[in-house]
């Protein structure tokens, strides 16, 4: 068993000025081990509202971080109610009724309604039926005739609205975040 060496070594001042933000450096007493650098911050204040990273001591704005993954959660809501919206109009559609398996999956490739293979689709099809595998998403292309012929267009006009201001709003928080990049020890 052997013993490590630690060193300490203080790189900045922290973001309020009342403490360090520091390296320390562990290094082992034998060749076979590598050492060890980490980064800590030294001001009990810092250290509630900034994040340090272990791996180059860049410094991350809690506060400004968790806005962003609360707007990033909000974007994938959104986008998942425009989802919801499209499928729970889905079981009305009026499908053809195909002699194959293969024109089944065939039908849902080029409407978008599916993406896997079709090996994949004749192994779901066992136990699910069309209905259950089928899939709308925005980008469908039967997008467009489903919500004229079955759902209300204004509705979906305004949840995808809403889903495009959430993906904004969550792409500029992400961008708000606030970084402290670290001078490296010379």
């Amino acid at each position: 068993m052997g013993t490590w060496e630690t060193d300490t070594y203080n790189l900045a001042i922290c973001p309020c000025g009342k403490g360090h933000v520091q390296q320390v450096v562990e290094t082992p007493d034998n060749p076979w081990s590598r050492m060890s650098e980490t980064y800590e911050l030294d001001c009990a204040d810092c250290a509630k509202a900034w994040e340090i990273s272990s791996y180059d001591g860049t410094l991350t704005d809690r506060r400004s971080k968790k806005e962003a993954a609360q707007a990033s959660v909000a974007s994938q809501a959104a986008s998942a109610a425009v989802g919801a919206y499209l499928n729970s109009l889905l079981p009305n559609w009026p499908f053809p009724s195909f002699k194959t398996k293969g024109a089944e999956f065939e039908y849902l490739l080029a409407m978008g309604l599916y993406k896997g293979t079709v090996g994949q689709y004749r192994y779901l099809r066992r136990a699910q039926s069309l209905l259950e595998i089928a899939d709308v998403h925005p980008g469908s292309s039967i997008v467009p005739e489903l919500v004229k012929k079955l759902g209300d267009p204004n509705q979906y006009e305004s949840l995808v609205a809403e889903a495009k201001t959430a993906k904004q709003t969550a792409a500029a928080k992400s961008e708000a975040i606030k970084y402290i990049h670290l001078p490296k020890r010379k």
